[in-house]
């Protein structure tokens, strides 16, 4: 029976770091099928083994394993188990499977948006937000390039404009209108590649223009949609969208609302794009 290890002896007092090595072997354990993972956080006062017991508590982790078993034996190890999971796999430079628990798989088939949150071992989380969208993912890829049509479907986005081309990858500059009269204004490099698969893939980066002040734009962003046929089905797709952003400067008292707007826009965007796409269907 596949298993894999994870001991924490060496990085017991790097809390992120424990986190991101958590979340690696869970989402490593989800891409190979594997059947249990091994995680010894050591016996010392048991803190450790609390810390990751809360990161297996959390309810996006939760739903990629079966159970978690205390060892009788020694109680300063535990095992995660896995049970049956639903694997897309992307063949794009980089990319991984996408792992989808039952409940989730069930989730998408009612046209629901799965939402997830991990950490990135930086200021802020990375968000993801899956979606199955009815159509053919070269109909999304489409509407996705069709950058100046952002404003009329994508939320908060008030402008979008191409300013050119540099090693193969899109210049565009984002005009940002949000709550409270906020704007922020920034540039990606926007890659798109296609697998021998079939995966499409865009790929963005922030690009820094000295222009605008730290008032004025994001101090990073980074990500990637991924789109692929659902459950074999070349009329149906499934999107992911993987989000990290840090929104740099924010006016005090506001810090919740950078939150806020992450946490909703990330699936908000999938979903947007989802009814966007199926309206030029009909």
């Amino acid at each position: 029976m596949a298993k894999l290890k994870l001991d924490l002896h060496d990085i017991f007092n790097k809390g992120k770091k424990i986190d991101a090595e958590l979340e690696r072997v869970i989402r490593e354990a989800c891409a190979k099928g594997i059947s249990t993972v091994e995680i010894i956080p050591g016996k010392g006062s048991g803190q450790l083994k609390k810390k990751v017991i809360r990161f297996l508590d959390q309810k996006h982790i939760k739903a990629l394993y079966h159970r978690v078993e205390k060892d009788s034996k020694n109680w300063g190890r535990l095992f995660v188990h896995f049970s049956m999971v639903f694997f897309f796999f992307c063949g794009s430079a980089g990319a991984a499977a996408v792992s989808l628990a039952p409940d989730e798989m069930a989730r998408l088939e009612r046209g629901d948006v799965v939402a997830r949150e991990y950490p990135s071992g930086k200021k802020e989380p990375v968000y993801e937000a899956i979606g199955v969208i009815n159509a053919p993912k070269e109909a999304v890829a489409a509407a996705l390039c069709d950058y100046t049509a952002y404003p009329g479907f994508m939320p908060n986005v008030a402008s979008v404009n191409v300013r050119g081309e540099k090693r193969g990858a899109l210049l565009l500059d984002y005009s940002l209108k949000l709550p409270l009269g906020i704007r922020r204004e920034y540039r990606l490099a926007m890659k798109k590649k296609v697998a021998k698969d079939g995966t499409i893939t865009l790929d963005w980066h922030l690009v820094k223009r000295p222009d605008l002040s730290a008032y004025e734009t994001i101090a990073d962003s980074k990500g990637f949609w991924r789109l692929s046929d659902f459950n074999g089905d070349r009329n149906r797709t499934l999107a992911v969208h993987h989000v990290y952003t840090d929104p740099g400067y924010i006016p005090p008292g506001l810090g919740w609302l950078s939150d806020f707007i992450a946490k909703k826009d990330i699936p908000a965007v999938v979903v947007a794009t989802k009814e966007y796409v199926e309206r030029l269907k009909q």
